[in-house]
């Protein structure tokens, strides 16, 4: 008994008149105890007005996996996100509704320092809806980062809060 998934993609992007236009993609399969094997489609757009960007994007189009005789649907996920850069900062927010489920948002601010010409670190943190009313605590949802980057090496740490299930660190 080996479970196993898999999803392999190719995309292409374009800029038309500052409208970055883009489209992947997807080959999934997904091994319980038989294999289903699907296809998946993502198109996405970004405006630039500089310092600002507004996007949409929809993911996971398909007609989904099928395990034997049943066909297990893709979540359908549809973004709208909007961002602010500047040298010193990025703040970014996404509207994001999955198919069969309540919309939440995600929002994110990174704060960039520059020491030198070669060293520089990035303060981050976030808090994502999705987890609000799940009884996991206002907590979970929450997420804390640290980047550090010496020349073109960077290393990145995040910190996420899962209430009653603990925290998760990715370096």
């Amino acid at each position: 008994f080996r479970p196993m998934d898999l999803a392999a993609s190719a995309g292409y992007g374009v800029k038309v008149q500052g409208l970055d236009v883009g489209a992947a993609a997807k080959y999934i399969v997904s091994k319980i105890r038989n294999q289903a094997t699907g296809t998946a489609f993502d198109v996405g757009l970004r405006y630039w007005l500089h310092p600002c960007t507004v996007s949409a994007s929809v993911a996971n189009m398909g007609k989904g996996l099928k395990f034997h005789e049943r066909l297990d649907p893709l979540p359908t996920i549809v973004r709208l996100g909007a961002g602010y850069q500047s040298k010193a900062w990025t703040l970014a927010a996404d509207l994001v509704v999955t198919k069969g489920t309540r919309p939440h948002l995600a929002l994110g601010a990174e704060r960039n320092l520059q020491f030198g010409r070669s060293f520089q670190t990035s303060l981050r943190g976030g808090y994502n809806t999705i987890h609000l009313g799940s009884g996991l605590g206002p907590v979970a949802g929450a997420s804390l980062g640290l980047g550090i980057k010496v020349h073109s090496l960077g290393l990145d740490y995040s910190w996420l809060p899962m209430g009653l299930l603990g925290s998760t660190s990715m370096v």
